[in-house]
């Protein structure tokens, strides 16, 4: 059986090779299909349904191939120009029916937005650091503008960092900067050269300094100075942190005394990339020192410093956390004098973590072992002036203490709680002590 499947397979190769080598196309032809299937072929659209005699394609190709070869080279070439030509033209996309042609338009140059002729005006002040003229001509406009009340907004709250400052007197042409041997630093003029001392006339006065303390002197241009300065408080802006807040007030307040304004502004736009509430921030932490000063004065029973202390936090720092405490302490009872409350025990005293941790646990310390003793210096106690006297020492200390931690966390209102009362106590101990 596989003997006879085998002769068959092979009689039919035998059979196409002969056809294929018939076909000089290399195909095999329409005609000789038809031939051999007896019947005409149905073939797609796409294909022609002529037939094709191989003789006569064969006598096709050598008449063309005799053509070519008597047919001049030039011709051949300008030939093939032109069939490029044709093929750039037919190869260029056509737009889809669906895709609307837009007529191309010229691009026109990009206009820069005019700047209005009020801010051109009032800018240039701000830059230079005069807030208080450029507020007044702010005021004086009409136009209330984004940019303007920004601006106001701004100049406002710089004003209360410096409206408290005086700056010191500029000298013009030469002036002379003295080093003392204990490292003091004056600036200004000679007035008069004596035998042991020369009078000096600083931005504070004239006043005598005597010549054997004097560890060097140089004279300086005024302008020159004033340069050597401003590229000193350059270099310093670059070292400011906007957590670090009294640094940052100090740099202010040392800069605007020595009549350099407007690096105030260029410290303030440095530091607002990283807050943008920094003002904000340093109006807080001001107001938190006039507050320590009016607790200060209100424990030591200076009624009057006290009173102006707190009036000033009311009127220039309305929003503040001091101006809410001091309304807040308006309102609750006046707590009880401390020698009638025998019986009161000693609350939850602030824990803080952080740089000020070790300050406020020293201060809670002295601040327990005060008030034990404060409880055994009630009249008929025994020995009640010796612990009065020891009460008075220990909250002496918690108060220093409480102060400390509170110069490294000055925003912790539980530090200012404590060391108010602290403060309380030590001044209570005072007045029995001299009562007595």
């Amino acid at each position: 059986m596989t003997k006879k499947l085998t002769g068959f397979i092979i009689l039919w190769v035998v059979f196409f090779s002969i056809l294929w080598g018939l076909d000089e196309n290399g195909l095999f032809s329409y005609r000789t299909i038809e031939i051999f299937f007896g019947e005409e072929l149905s073939l797609p659209q796409e294909y022609s349904t002529t037939k094709v005699d191989i003789a006569e394609l064969g006598q096709r190709k050598r008449k063309e191939r005799e053509i070519e070869e008597d047919f001049p080279q030039v011709q051949r070439q300008t030939d093939k120009k032109q069939r490029q030509v044709t093929r750039k033209k037919t190869s260029q996309k056509k737009p889809r029916p669906t895709q609307k042609q837009q007529p191309t338009q010229k691009q026109q140059p990009t206009q820069k937005k005019q700047s209005s002729p009020i801010l051109d005006e009032i800018i240039p002040l701000y830059k230079r650091g005069d807030f208080y003229t450029c507020l007044h001509k702010i005021k004086q406009r009409k136009q209330n503008s984004f940019e303007l009340k920004n601006l106001k907004k701004k100049c406002m709250r710089l004003i209360l960092l410096i409206e408290d400052l005086s700056q010191k007197a500029s000298f013009h042409g030469k002036i002379t900067v003295i080093k003392m041997s204990n490292g003091k630093e004056y600036i200004g003029k000679i007035v008069a050269n004596g035998v042991e001392n020369i009078d000096f006339q600083s931005e504070w006065g004239t006043f005598p300094l005597p010549k054997s303390r004097i560890a060097n002197k140089t004279s300086l241009d005024s302008e020159q100075f004033r340069q050597q300065l401003s590229k000193k408080f350059k270099q310093q802006i670059r070292s400011l942190s906007p957590k670090n807040h009294r640094q940052v007030v100090l740099f202010i307040e040392d800069v605007y005394k020595n009549n350099l304004p407007h690096l105030i502004v260029q410290a303030v736009e440095r530091l607002e990339r990283k807050n943008i509430d920094i003002i904000k921030d340093l109006i807080e932490y001001k107001a938190s020192k006039i507050y320590r000063s009016y607790l200060w004065c209100e424990t030591m029973g200076q009624k009057q410093r006290s009173q102006k202390f707190r009036n000033r936090i009311l009127d220039k720092y309305p929003n503040s956390q001091a101006a809410r405490e001091i309304k807040e302490q308006s309102l609750q009872r006046v707590a009880p004098p401390v020698r009638v409350v025998q019986r009161e025990t000693v609350k939850r005293l602030p824990k803080v973590a952080g740089a000020a941790s070790d300050k406020t646990k020293k201060a809670n310390k002295y601040y327990g072992v005060a008030f034990k003793h404060l409880k055994k210096s009630f009249p008929g106690e025994p020995n009640a002036d010796r612990e009065l006297a020891k009460a008075k020492e220990n909250f002496q200390k918690a108060c220093k203490y409480y102060q400390e931690a509170l110069s490294l966390q000055p925003n912790n209102t539980n530090l200012q709680k404590q060391l108010q009362q602290s403060m309380e106590y030590y001044h209570h101990c005072i007045k029995q002590t001299r009562l007595e």
